[in-house]
């Protein structure tokens, strides 16, 4: 079951009230958590569902997969309906927080799972935002936030988004107020102060070739 909490609103537009309380559901719909094939029941990590040409896939952290190389995989929705991956993935192999992401290729999504729409634009400080994450191993969430800080160095661009985020969070989609991915966490930091003082790394899906 689902961690959605509710997100204050001064706005009393119907139609805006309708659409926020629509995103966390389709945001659930695009996402997974991935586990090695010996471990079934429990997560290593997250992934969302994408679509790359005519091929299925899922998108997530290198590290992610890093932890459960060279095992095979199970991808699972968050009614843990499974499949396993295809035997395929693509990373980057440079060890930077900016590439670090990985696709793996199925032949199906599990049931009920959808692949994300990818957004056509980059965000902005204090843009809200839905995270998503098998928390600890074994509790889906997803979590309102807003982008904190946009990092650009180089020609290469991160997020820091201020939001609840925990362990399992990692290689899960971050979305826009519209329900589109915009980029996948990588590293988190949770502080003693609360979950007010966490936040998380996320890489733009502009920044990864292959879903552009």
């Amino acid at each position: 079951m689902a961690f959605t909490p509710s997100w204050s609103n001064t706005n009393t537009d119907d139609s805006n009230l309708e659409v926020r309380k629509s995103v966390p559901e389709k945001v659930l719909q695009n996402s997974v958590w991935l586990g090695p094939e010996w471990l079934f029941g429990s997560g290593v990590g997250t992934g969302i569902a994408v679509k790359i040409g005519d091929r299925k896939a899922i998108l997530s952290a290198e590290h992610v997969a890093a932890a459960m190389y060279p095992f095979g995989i199970n991808v699972c929705s968050f009614g843990y309906d499974c499949v396993s991956d295809d035997g395929t993935f693509i990373l980057d192999s440079a060890n930077g927080l900016d590439d670090d992401w990985a696709i793996y290729f199925v032949d199906d999504f599990p049931e009920k799972v959808k692949p994300a729409s990818i957004a056509k634009k980059d965000l902005s400080v204090g843009d809200e935002v839905w995270s998503v994450g098998m928390a600890w191993g074994d509790s889906p969430m997803v979590v309102p936030g807003t982008i904190a800080w946009v990092h650009e160095v180089g020609g290469i661009k991160m997020y820091t988004v201020n939001g609840y985020c925990v362990p399992g969070f990692s290689g899960g989609g971050v979305f826009n107020k519209k329900g589109e991915l915009v980029g996948v966490s990588v590293a988190i930091t949770v502080s003693e102060m609360g979950p007010q003082e966490n936040y998380a790394i996320v890489i733009p899906i502009s920044q990864i070739p292959l879903l552009n």
